[in-house]
């Protein structure tokens, strides 16, 4: 654990490149580098930022149901961050593993791009844990710029926490091909699969490069950042939805939401859109902290 205690910060304020306001898009559609905001935040689960990291946006932290297990909801607290890496890559990344083992899901499986025969994307570097209701997962993925690592933990309070040593962090091979690193304006395309398309709201501002997701053959990950959360949310889904609607011979959608929640004093508002059997979906989940003056969004697509 010596390790963990070296590489593990404490709270401290750091510097993101982007305006104080926020990070902006300039006309080559790629975000600026000047200008400072504080992007220290904290995390559930006795989870903590590491140190060579920059926080992209604040955490969303949210309740939602992610499927059943014997029949029954299961309920999990959820947990999606995304980070700049500006340390060591490698640091970064142990720190990580450090704190996974400490969770106790299960095992942990720890992929590199090079392990992977496919022409896709693929991160640089992907660390997993799975128990029956509950997962960890981290993707370091390479840029034109600096790295960019996203966190993704669902925690069901029925999972037994049973700490366990983690595995040799294997040497970060070569970058794979780097993310585009492109910010949507308003109204452009941020996602979709198979032919759809879903615009940035207009009250909606996106704050990271759309990442491939691993989730499906066709799927991103994309942040957003928000002063109306649950209208940022509803608009994401139900342009999905009519959109598939107006399909022909399309099997009819299904939109689960927007669901409106709070937690320890946030708020949040999450819902799930599914275009119908062999098709694509994605769920989406926002938070906003007592103060802050914009809620972050969180969407995952996938494709059959």
């Amino acid at each position: 654990m010596g390790h963990r205690r070296r590489v593990i910060a404490a709270l401290v304020c750091v510097v993101l490149a982007g305006c104080s306001s926020g990070t902006e898009v300039d006309s080559a559609g790629e975000a600026p580098t000047s200008g400072a905001a504080a992007t220290e935040y904290p995390l559930p689960f006795g989870l903590e930022q590491v140190q060579g990291t920059v926080a992209v946006a604040p955490p969303v932290v949210a309740e939602q149901i992610t499927g059943t297990f014997n029949g029954e909801p299961i309920q999990v607290t959820s947990l999606r961050a995304a980070y700049q890496v500006t340390g060591s890559p490698q640091e970064v990344m142990a720190a990580w593993l450090d704190q996974f083992a400490e969770l106790g899901l299960g095992e942990l499986s720890v992929t590199t791009a090079s392990m992977q025969a496919s022409t896709a994307p693929l991160p640089w570097l992907q660390l997993s844990t799975y128990a029956p209701k509950s997962y960890a997962n981290a993707e370091l993925w390479s840029t034109t710029g600096e790295p960019i690592l996203l966190i993704e933990v669902d925690l069901s309070p029925d999972t037994e926490s049973v700490p366990a040593a983690p595995p040799e962090l294997p040497e970060l091979p070569i970058a794979p091909a780097p993310v585009p690193p492109a910010l949507a304006a308003q109204g452009d395309t941020i996602f979709g699969a198979q032919g759809a398309e879903v615009h940035l709201p207009s009250e909606a501002e996106q704050v990271m490069p759309s990442v491939p997701s691993m989730s499906g053959t066709d799927g991103e990950v994309v942040m957003l950042r928000t002063d109306d959360p649950l209208a940022t949310v509803s608009a994401l889904v139900q342009e999905a939805y009519d959109f598939n609607e107006a399909r022909p011979q399309h099997e009819r959608g299904s939109i689960d939401g927007p669901h409106e929640g709070e937690l320890d004093g946030s708020t949040t508002v999450t819902a799930r859109f599914n275009s119908g059997s062999g098709g694509w979906g994605f769920t989406v989940l926002a938070s906003q902290a007592p103060g802050d003056d914009v809620a972050s969004v969180w969407v995952r697509t996938g494709a059959d």
